[in-house]
């Protein structure tokens, strides 16, 4: 099995802003959604979770969604006994459940058998990427920021991928899926920034007219006292 996450961009959400903060994503520079994904090794998804927080780390998430992998594992799939998966999964693994992740290698570390494992495991994990990215290539409520409610999204989400296994019995994943998706990200973070620089401008700006306002309000009251 392969599992992933998948960013999907939404709004800001509405209430506080020690609520909101859980549903930004510091790596996209935007708020939004997270899925994870179980991928088969031809790249079907073979289950979805429910929506998270951006903001939530995926091993929490994987932890969260252990129960799934479980019953996947145990339902018939007896060749498949362990998970592939990014970084960001590390100290995932479990006694029953191994999770195997690249590892970043020093020239010290770097053996021939640790190359050709960093190798098998981003030759299989590369799919799930070129999944996203067929999947945010034809649907647009996976790429453009969503606004509704995350139940309702939820439904939108398991119906894309349904048609999105469906379609690759038709149209194989490609390199160019992956390449539009890392392109999909890095427009979104760049947009990301430039909102959060103009916040920041209009902050300044605000601040500033008020200080403006203060001091001439004290000066007013200066001149004042001094006719009376």
């Amino acid at each position: 099995l392969i599992v992933d996450t998948v960013f999907i961009p939404s709004v800001a959400p509405m209430g506080t802003f020690s609520a909101a903060i859980d549903w930004y994503s510091k790596k996209h520079a935007n708020y939004g959604i997270k899925y994870q994904i179980t991928h088969s090794r031809d790249g079907r998804a073979i289950a979805i979770s429910k929506p998270y927080p951006a903001a939530k780390h995926d091993k929490d998430v994987y932890v969260r969604e252990f129960d799934t992998i479980q019953a996947i594992l145990n339902d018939g799939n007896e060749g498949i006994y362990r998970v592939m998966a990014d970084k960001a999964y590390e100290g995932a693994s479990t006694t029953s459940i191994p999770v195997l992740i690249p590892k970043k290698l020093s020239r010290r570390d770097a053996t021939q058998a640790a190359l050709q494992m960093n190798s098998y495991i981003a030759k299989y994990r590369v799919i799930c990427e070129n999944y996203y990215g067929s999947l945010k290539m034809k649907f647009r409520i996976t790429a453009s920021h969503y606004r509704g409610d995350c139940e309702t999204h939820n439904i939108h989400m398991t119906n894309c991928v349904s048609l999105i296994n469906y379609d690759i019995g038709h149209s194989p994943l490609r390199r160019e899926d992956f390449v539009y998706l890392q392109k999909i990200y890095k427009m979104q973070k760049l947009e990301g920034i430039a909102k959060y620089q103009k916040t920041l401008e209009q902050r300044k700006i605000s601040y500033k007219k008020r200080k403006e306002k203060i001091m001439k309000q004290k000066e007013e009251l200066a001149m004042q006292a001094m006719i009376y």
